[in-house]
Parts: C-alpha cells; sequence; structure tokens
C-alpha cells in the first residue's frame, strides 16, 4: 500500500488498476506525473522485520 491507496476500498483499488492497465505511455506519464511526490511513499512500516 502506498499513501495514495491506503484509504480506498478493495473496488476502488480494482478500477484504479483497470485504468491504468489500459493506458499509454503519454497517459500513463501523465498519470503519475499528477502525484505529490512526498505522497508515494509507502504507508506502514518499513524494512525487513526480524
Amino acid at each position: 500500500m502506498s499513501e495514495h491507496t491506503k484509504d480506498l476500498q478493495p473496488e476502488e483499488l480494482a478500477e484504479l488498476k483497470r485504468k491504468v492497465a489500459g493506458m499509454d505511455d503519454d497517459a500513463l506519464a501523465e498519470f503519475r506525473n499528477g502525484f505529490d511526490p512526498d505522497k508515494m511513499g509507502f504507508y506502514g512500516e518499513e524494512g525487513a522485520a526480524e
């Protein structure tokens, strides 16, 4: 999960994945550039758990 997707419902996440899978390179680049880089990190604990 990322900061962007942490609050999405499973059906919303599935729709987002379907939408992204159908994008061409230009549309995908535009979509990716629309996000705030500071909110693109992982959500939750990072690193290896011992």
